[in-house]
């Protein structure tokens, strides 16, 4: 927005000649562009990750089965998940996998593709390319769309599949969001799956893995850095005292939903005072006795709550 409010003034407080002034529009033009484009961006991340009526609610059985999750930090994401698992992360995505290799949960972020495409489109172009093979259709169940910028919206499926991935045969569930606009269209593509006879313990908590990614590098994510800075406006006003008003603004907002999320799902963050390693740990794990979270590694110990931002 910015960019282009810069452009506006630069063509109406100057005296351009004719040629100066088409040229300046063009930059306006250019300018419009790149901005809805950067917001289109922001509103696919935020929307990144499913609400958490997508997934289906634990039975309690299932819920004093739930392990804990602790936090990692990678390239472009944050996020977390049971110790002793592996993750990889990129500009497109996370992929995390248990120890022995049986469960995996990942997501994935496709911007700017020519052309258009469904929810189920997605899936049938991305999983062969994935290495997933013999792919069955258990269910589609359709959820509420997200809209995005310019009347344009992400249209939100959730698939039960069967397939087989890397010689084993798979159960999963995949949430499928595309955003068909400007002749081309975006997808954001979440799931997680596991060898069915790990179905019914997996299923219910699984999801928690999904909704801790969050994205900490905002201008790698889709190249967004090559933004094309504005120069007529101090940098230091821009990011200095203006942008700390709205950080401020923010806090309590951003409390308010870290609350809702950890009752929505189950687990309260909690810090390890000793190594400022991060947990996610399920509610049923309050030690009422002792006063609050013991300590994974040193149940002697009590995990403390993190700063807002954390």
């Amino acid at each position: 927005m910015i960019v282009y409010w810069i452009a506006i003034r630069l063509v109406e407080g100057a005296n351009l000649s004719p040629l100066e002034t088409q040229e300046s529009h063009c930059i306006m033009k250019y300018c419009q562009l790149r901005y809805l484009t950067s917001v289109s961006l922001a509103l696919v991340l935020l929307s990144l990750f499913g609400t958490a009526s997508a997934w289906p609610t634990a039975p309690e059985a299932a819920v004093a089965a739930r392990p804990v999750l602790q936090w990692h930090q990678g390239q472009c994401y944050r996020y977390a998940m049971p110790p002793g698992w592996r993750a990889t992360d990129s500009t497109n995505g996370v992929d995390m996998k248990s120890p022995d290799g049986s469960t995996t949960a990942f997501s994935v972020l496709l911007r700017g593709t020519r052309g258009s495409t469904t929810p189920q489109g997605f899936i049938n172009w991305m999983l062969p390319r994935s290495g997933y093979s013999n792919i069955r259709c258990l269910g589609v169940r359709s959820e509420r769309n997200i809209p995005t910028v310019g009347g344009a919206y992400f249209v939100v499926q959730r698939f039960d599949l069967t397939f087989i991935f890397r010689g084993q045969v798979q159960h999963g569930q995949i949430i499928s969001k595309v955003s068909n606009a400007w002749g081309q269209w975006d997808g954001i593509m979440e799931g997680f799956h596991t060898a069915p006879a790990n179905w019914e313990r997996y299923k219910y908590w699984a999801p928690a893995l999904l909704k801790s990614i969050t994205v900490t590098n905002m201008g790698h994510v889709a190249q967004n850095d090559r933004l094309m800075p504005a120069r007529n406006i101090p940098f230091d006003y821009i990011y200095g005292d203006y942008q700390k008003s709205w950080e401020l603004r923010g806090l309590s907002q951003d409390r308010i939903s870290q609350a809702r999320r950890e009752a929505t799902m189950g687990y309260e963050r909690m810090k390890d005072p000793t190594s400022g390693l991060l947990y996610n740990m399920p509610l049923e794990t309050y030690d009422g006795a002792a006063g609050g979270y013991r300590n994974p590694v040193r149940p002697y110990e009590l995990l403390v709550k993190p700063a807002t931002g954390e």
